[in-house]
């Protein structure tokens, strides 16, 4: 479901990537993710984490304990709030990857055939960039159209919706599939409840929030005759840190609410297993 890559334009400036170089880009992608997954992100965990307990993941809930966070709960909910984002790059990216370079290589395909299936990091300025801009679209195509059957289907009952009511219907049945799509996986897996779903609706619950700040925002600037001037600090490098700071704030937050759960009942397995082991004596005949 992959959006197939721009052909270019008879007679136009505009060429396609030589495979050479198609293939120099993807395969170095390759060795540069092994080398920073297994070896650099590990040694940074150990130096600043040492070793992971389930005390460190025992308080997802954030807001109503502000004067008791310590810094290793900010360092635990940091490496939690961005290692996810990682962890799918890695894993998707990486082995879209091996998979270009393997049909390119062997003629079955063509580099158009393997456009990328994330955005750059300038995309993740902002919480709905991160979503459509940045993160990978492999299933926005199937959901996007099962929003708009339902956003039409509303029309039809409600007359007169207006194009921001429609966009948020599509958005929040996008976040809804999403959110049942995981939680179908994790229940495979093992893992019961609803905390995939929880945590994809508060997504769209946050992209709804700063549409509306944004749109206050900018209505007040033109209110005060500032268009220009806000616009401007927009585009800034003010405008790009509060952008990647509400990112970051967002996942910091609401990350652990849908990971540390999880990963509590894990380290707590794994810790009656040490402490069992632990009194466990060998016996020689």
């Amino acid at each position: 479901m992959l959006p197939r890559a721009k052909k270019p334009n008879s007679g136009g400036d505009e060429k396609e990537e030589p495979v050479a170089v198609f293939l120099i880009h993807r395969f170095a992608k390759i060795p540069l993710y092994y080398f920073l997954n297994w070896h650099v992100l590990p040694k940074l965990f150990s130096e600043t984490v040492v070793e992971l307990v389930a005390y460190d993941v025992a308080f997802p809930a954030l807001l109503t304990r502000l004067s008791d966070v310590t810094a290793r709960e900010v360092v635990v909910r940091s490496f939690t709030a961005l290692s996810w984002i990682w962890e799918s790059l890695v894993f998707l990216d990486g082995t879209n990857a091996i998979l270009a370079v393997l049909f390119v290589l062997t003629g079955v395909d063509q580099p158009s055939d393997w456009p990328p299936i994330f955005g750059y990091p300038s995309g993740m300025c902002g919480l709905r960039k991160f979503w459509s801009q940045f993160w990978h679209k492999l299933a926005v195509r199937p959901y996007s159209n099962y929003g708009r059957a339902f956003a039409r289907m509303l029309s039809l009952m409600i007359p007169g919706l207006p194009p921001t009511v429609t966009g948020a219907i599509v958005a929040f049945v996008i976040f809804l599939i999403s959110g049942l799509s995981h939680a179908a996986v994790s229940w495979r897996l093992g893992t019961s409840g609803w905390l995939d779903l929880q945590w994809f609706l508060l997504n769209f619950a946050g992209c709804l929030v700063e549409t509306l700040v944004l749109s206050m925002v900018r209505r007040l600037a033109k209110k005060a005759g500032r268009t220009r001037e806000l616009a401007w600090l927009e585009r800034s490098w003010l405008g790009w840190f509060i952008g990647y700071a509400w990112v970051f704030a967002f996942f910091f937050w609401t990350v652990p609410l849908w990971k540390f759960p999880t990963l509590y009942r894990e380290l707590v397995k794994l810790e009656r297993w040490a402490s069992i082991l632990s009194k466990m004596t060998i016996v020689e005949g």
